[in-house]
């Protein structure tokens, strides 16, 4: 009652987490944590990124009437898997479609282009959306170079709206005998800032790219996603779901 009362007083929304290493723990997780009603649920642990249970638990989940209009988000705690990520906006549309909710949000958090300029000192350049391929690219950034002390060298990665103005001298800066990196927090900072850009940018071409016909992306999605995007499809459109999910199971193993 008192974290109902919380939820019920709060400004903003509260999830109910569920995790586990595996499906049973998952189910004992899910059992316990039900009980409260919050605005909807966050995935964590290991089975937030194996798409056969993320989908078991979406059914058990309309299966209990637990996605409605009380309980309209699912959000996945540090997820940043291109593949993945895609295959969420057709799961959001799925659930869509079988609530008839235009307002049940699927949302994700990563660290990933925060952690590669801030930690690993990589910038991220392009996409390589193959038929094999479906990745974002990254590089190793020249942090600890002195000839780029006040150079008004371009940044060599023009993708993003800081990176078009971006000189090599804003980004090394600092003098002098520096053994990790002269790159100070605001250089950092700005790194991260091109990185979060380009990810979010790869991301929306991605789902653009899921959102054609499969004859025109024959060379820019691989195989195994767009097969498990028509399983998730057909999964929701079926009259057993839970049957057809099984069916499906070696494919959506493959994402």
């Amino acid at each position: 009652q008192d974290y109902e009362h919380f939820n019920k007083a709060s400004k903003f929304p509260l999830l109910n987490v569920i995790q586990g290493r595996t499906a049973k723990e998952a189910d004992a997780w899910y059992t316990m944590a039900k009980q409260f009603s919050f605005d909807g649920w966050a995935f964590a642990g290991d089975l937030k990124e194996d798409l056969y249970e993320v989908i078991r638990r979406v059914l058990i989940l309309l299966h209990e009437g637990r996605l409605n209009k009380d309980e309209n988000w699912i959000h996945f705690l540090g997820l940043g898997k291109f593949k993945l990520a895609v295959l969420l906006t057709v799961l959001r549309d799925c659930i869509r479609s079988k609530t008839g909710d235009q307002d049940f949000h699927i949302s994700m958090d990563t660290s990933s282009p925060g952690r590669s300029a801030m930690q690993y000192r990589r910038v991220y350049t392009e996409t390589n959306f193959t038929a094999k391929s479906f990745v974002l690219k990254a590089t190793d950034f020249p942090f600890n170079d002195p000839k780029h002390l006040g150079s008004s060298q371009p940044f060599p990665y023009p993708s993003s709206p800081i990176g078009r103005v971006l000189k090599m001298g804003d980004l090394i800066v600092k003098k002098g005998a520096h053994k990790n990196s002269r790159m100070d927090m605001l250089s950092a900072c700005m790194l991260a800032n091109h990185n979060y850009y380009v990810y979010s940018k790869a991301m929306l071409e991605a789902n653009q790219l899921l959102e054609k016909h499969p004859a025109l992306i024959v060379d820019k999605v691989p195989v195994f996603i767009q097969d498990a995007k028509r399983a998730i499809e057909d999964i929701f459109n079926s009259s057993d779901p839970f049957s057809t999910l099984k069916k499906f199971k070696k494919i959506l193993d493959r994402v």
